[in-house]
């Protein structure tokens, strides 16, 4: 790989009689470019911070840029993958750009998923061990759910009884 240049050369010669002949000679030149030792240019985005609306995580897109001082083709591989579903919790995702002389670039970033679980207040109705139907306990609860779920986990609410 180089650049190419085309020269052309005119000689003149002289027979000593004043007469002269012109000789044009055509020439391409190669010249090999350097090594390539420079590493591309990646650029990243700054850290995420998502939220999920289910507890197994969130699909997160994102964008990553590489570039070179001398190649069009450099290829970029993130892990995890734009597009991936990201647990919750923060993941760190790293990106490589590779130049056509194999030169490469690293950087990263983190992503961080969270998952807010649902509350959901609720008046829960507890009889009694006395038949005198005019007495009732109500014990007020909080009770925590996943979406899509049914009711995990219900708690008396401190001093509510």
């Amino acid at each position: 790989e180089g650049s190419t240049y085309k020269s052309k050369l005119y000689l003149y010669y002289s027979d000593g009689e004043r007469n002269k002949v012109k000789v044009f000679y055509a020439n391409t030149v190669t010249v090999p470019l350097p090594h390539d030792a420079v590493a591309p240019v990646i650029t990243v985005p700054g850290d995420m911070a998502v939220q999920a609306t289910i507890d197994t995580g969130k699909v997160v897109t994102y964008s990553v840029i590489g570039s070179d001082n001398r190649d069009s083709g450099v290829s970029v591989t993130c892990t995890p993958s734009s597009g991936s579903t990201f647990a919750v919790g923060t993941t760190t995702v790293t990106c490589t750009a590779t130049d056509e002389a194999g030169n490469r670039a690293t950087s990263t970033f983190d992503v961080n998923v969270t998952y807010d679980m649902p509350t959901v207040n609720q008046a829960n109705t507890v009889s009694t061990d006395n038949q005198d139907p005019d007495v009732s306990l109500t014990v007020r609860t909080t009770c925590a759910a996943g979406a899509g779920e049914s009711l995990q986990v219900c708690l008396p609410l401190r001093n509510d009884f």
